[in-house]
């Protein structure tokens, strides 16, 4: 099925804000081994919309549409598709009872005329909005044998329509003839020229022999994946593991962290459940940014502790006991002073056993010849068996980037080395 999306917003263009619901539509479609074909953004006018319906209807066999449904004068998806079919806007008795239901759940109640959620195109098929008051529209034309949804824009209520209304009416039409998997595996600590063209020069077409292969560079790392599908399970089965035997007997395996579309907060937040750990954090450069990620974990309150952003010298020294003279003697940002942070950070309290800290220069000032802009030292230490605080060399890492994009890849590279011990300990 050739699917395709026309997201209706001014905003977007100007903006004031940005699309998410593509990156929602996508993910949901891949699991369901579908692919999202074309994306068109386009302003709130009659004429561009009735243009990108046109191009979409004539390519398409599903067209969703993300925009347009709300009450104020700028809305005006109904109109133009509506115009497009030829099809007038009614009054609905379904709609009309999909709006009072969507109001009823939030406690509001819908008074007839107060906007045309009642109404509805002729022969479309009102949908529940289970996160908004508009309801979306559904249509199928069993001559074309193609299909069109109006979704609302606003993220939230977008991808829940998508999944809890308008996926089981679109079910019925897909062809059910494969079995279909993405293969992921994410490398850390390894660009994406060095690894197809340097280490696997030949990698990219052997796995094209199994499937459609994907490449995703982060600043942290490369996601490398493989959408495969056969009508027979047992093949597909065999696919996943050729594939798998691959890249573990590859020049990268090394660099692999993860065969399973997980974030690296998660899998943190798993490997401290896994092993018995207390995480407290001591952030300088990150500014609080590795607490931030791991508190997006849900659960991450049961082993994560929390985390001080040591920003200035006088907050090392006054709230984590740090000896001035390290600091004057070896500098903020040293191997010296990332250990004595993270033993410091265990030393004042007796909950946790494991503390990781952040040293750096974000820039665009600091640095020097030795550690120049950039540089990253992390520091981490742990609480033995018997309760002595025992500290690992620091590691020291270079990156290049603006500071945001620093923040972001210290913030990552100290996480990794985190998880790396996480990976070798005991429980």
């Amino acid at each position: 099925m050739k699917v395709e999306l026309i997201i209706i917003a001014s905003e977007i263009l100007n903006g004031k804000t940005s699309d998410a619901n593509t990156f929602q539509l996508a993910q949901f479609l891949n699991q369901m081994g579908l692919n999202l074909r074309k994306v068109i953004t386009v302003s709130d006018d009659e004429e561009m919309m009735t243009k990108a319906l046109q191009d979409s209807w004539n390519s398409a066999d599903l067209v969703i549409t993300s925009g347009g449904l709300g009450p104020t004068k700028d809305d005006l998806t109904k109109v133009v598709v509506g115009n497009f079919f030829s099809a007038p806007i009614e009054f609905s008795e379904l709609a009309l009872q999909v709006t009072k239901s969507n109001y009823e759940r939030f406690d509001r109640v819908y008074t007839l005329g107060q906007n045309d959620y009642s109404q509805t195109i002729k022969n479309f098929i009102p949908l529940n909005n289970p996160k908004g008051f508009a309801p979306g529209y559904f249509y199928r034309d069993n001559l074309a044998k193609k299909i069109l949804c109006l979704c609302p824009g606003v993220p939230s209520e977008f991808i829940a329509m998508i999944k809890e209304s308008l996926w089981e009416k679109v079910t019925p039409y897909l062809e059910k003839k494969t079995h279909h998997k993405n293969i992921i595996f994410k490398t850390y600590g390894i660009p994406e020229e060095k690894i197809f063209k340097e280490l696997c020069p030949n990698l990219w077409e052997e796995l094209e022999i199994f499937g459609n292969v994907s490449s995703l560079p982060h600043y942290y790392g490369v996601d490398i994946g493989v959408a495969i599908d056969d009508e027979n399970l047992n093949e597909l089965l065999k696919k996943e593991k050729s594939i798998k035997s691959l890249l573990e007997k590859s020049q990268i395996r090394q660099h692999i962290w993860s065969q399973v579309p997980i974030n690296l907060e998660e899998k943190i937040i798993q490997l401290l459940h896994l092993k018995k750990k207390n995480l407290i954090l001591i952030e300088s450069c990150t500014g609080g940014l590795a607490a931030h990620l791991l508190t997006n974990v849900p659960g991450s309150s049961n082993n994560f502790y929390g985390s001080m952003v040591s920003y200035q010298n006088d907050a090392k020294k006054n709230f984590l006991h740090l000896n001035e003279n390290l600091i004057h003697e070896h500098g903020a940002v040293s191997s010296q002073v990332a250990e004595k942070l993270a033993q410091h950070a265990l030393e004042n309290n007796d909950v946790c056993n494991l503390s990781l800290s952040f040293t750096g220069f974000a820039g665009p000032g600091g640095g020097d010849q030795v550690s120049p802009v950039g540089t990253l030292f992390v520091g981490l230490a742990y609480r033995s068996s018997q309760g002595a605080i025992l500290g690992m060399p620091a590691e020291k890492l270079l990156f290049r980037g603006s500071r945001e994009i620093l923040k972001q890849r210290f913030t990552y590279a100290g996480l990794h080395h985190l998880r790396k011990f996480l990976e070798q300990c005991d429980s």
